[in-house]
């Protein structure tokens, strides 16, 4: 969140503190300086494997628990949802050990507004083979039967690539098998199709958006060949949640909409697309991604009390006029019943989502007895997010 005032940074608070292998829920306890990386090798360690993990596993375990930043399945809710327990600094120094009740589902989306989430202690499960499939489908046809899709799998994930007739699935399913070991050309192939999307990402689209944009289109498609490769496999499920890992500096909004509107909220990015191409402008040049969530408990989660889809919208650096359009495409997105915003993404109106979250005097009340001075709030929280 921007601030005038002071910032911490727990950057080197990354040590593993205790991994609980036998009890009947299996558990890790890390400092919230970690990434998700290193949490999952320590699970992994013991035969574990994180509960709903983010997909992208090299921001820091505290960073995504403070933004609510979503899961891999309907019936886990998000990664914030696996916290057994926090320990907390308070405003006045002292430490909090939270394990239920109203502050722990505040905690669970914190936004840095309650104190120092020093540790966690995250439920795990015991480690298990996924069969992965990917394929292209219809697009027509896959939006109208999505929230059939997406609960006829444990995890599901869709690829939008603007201009493509067609939409990228991958979906997996819990296999009762031992757990096969990646193969070095497996590793590389990853490695190669990583380094393909970094670098068409963060060089050769941001040229084209400046410098020929009707190209975009035959790229775009191009691209997609790329990000979706058709067949199956048996793999790890940690291999699987954490697909992708190429990362790249871009434009960048995620929405939560309850699952059965999902197929509405994708029609109105796919029909802004098309429109904006029709007047030269291309707003959405790289994917539109959708996943999965079961209902939150976190007070200010996005998928807060119900199953949710996260329906994200992902376009290159120097797009021209990008502010104004993802803009155009969040009011769109926001009329539709219960959509709500990622808050680890761009927001380009924190003020309109107050109403939105209908836990959020739940979450001023714990945050008024935690800080009752505000000493870890800040103009933007308070005014645009908290509205105090």
């Amino acid at each position: 969140m921007p601030t005038s005032g002071t910032m911490i940074s727990l950057r080197r608070l990354t040590r593993c503190l205790e991994v609980d292998a036998m009890s009947e829920t299996p558990s890790i306890r890390v400092e919230c300086g970690m990434s998700v990386r290193e949490a999952e090798a320590h699970a992994r360690a013991a035969g574990l494997v994180l509960r709903s993990p983010t997909m992208f596993d090299r921001v820091s375990v505290g960073g995504a628990l403070a933004t609510g930043s979503h899961g891999a399945d309907l019936e886990s809710g998000c990664f914030s949802d696996s916290i057994l327990s926090a320990t907390l600094v308070t405003a006045d120094g002292s430490v909090l050990e939270v394990s239920g009740g109203e502050e722990l589902d505040a905690l669970r989306v914190g936004l840095g507004a309650l104190g120092i989430l020093y540790a966690v202690r995250l439920r795990c499960q015991r480690a298990f083979a996924v069969f992965s499939e990917e394929r292209w489908l219809d697009l027509e046809p896959t939006l109208e039967e999505l929230p059939a899709l997406a609960r006829s799998v444990r995890f599901a994930q869709l690829w939008y690539f603007p201009f493509v007739d067609r939409i990228g699935f991958k979906g997996m399913y819990t296999l009762d098998a031992p757990i096969p070991t990646r193969s070095r050309g497996a590793r590389a192939a990853r490695w190669l199709r990583d380094q393909a999307a970094v670098i068409g990402g963060t060089t050769v689209m941001p040229a084209l958006v400046r410098a020929a944009p009707r190209l975009l289109p035959s790229v775009i498609r191009s691209g997609g060949a790329i990000a979706v490769t058709p067949g199956a496999r048996v793999s790890s499920a940690w291999h699987e949640f954490h697909f992708h890992q190429g990362y790249m500096r871009c434009w960048d909004m995620s929405f939560s909409l309850p699952l059965d509107g999902a197929p509405r909220a994708l029609r109105r990015v796919v029909t802004y697309a098309e429109r904006a191409r029709g007047d030269g402008e291309f707003p959405v040049n790289m994917a539109v991604y959708a996943r999965f969530t079961g209902a939150s408990c976190g007070f200010l989660a996005a998928n807060h009390g119900r199953e949710s889809c996260f329906v994200e919208v992902v376009s290159a650096r120097g797009t021209p006029r990008v502010e104004h359009h993802f803009a155009r495409i969040a009011d769109e997105l926001l009329e539709l019943p219960g959509a709500r915003m990622h808050w680890g993404k761009h927001i380009p109106d924190a003020g309109s989502l107050r109403s939105r979250y209908p836990t959020l005097p739940r979450f001023q009340a714990v945050r008024a007895r935690l800080d009752p001075r505000g000493v870890f709030l800040n103009r933007h929280l308070e005014r645009e997010v908290l509205g105090l």
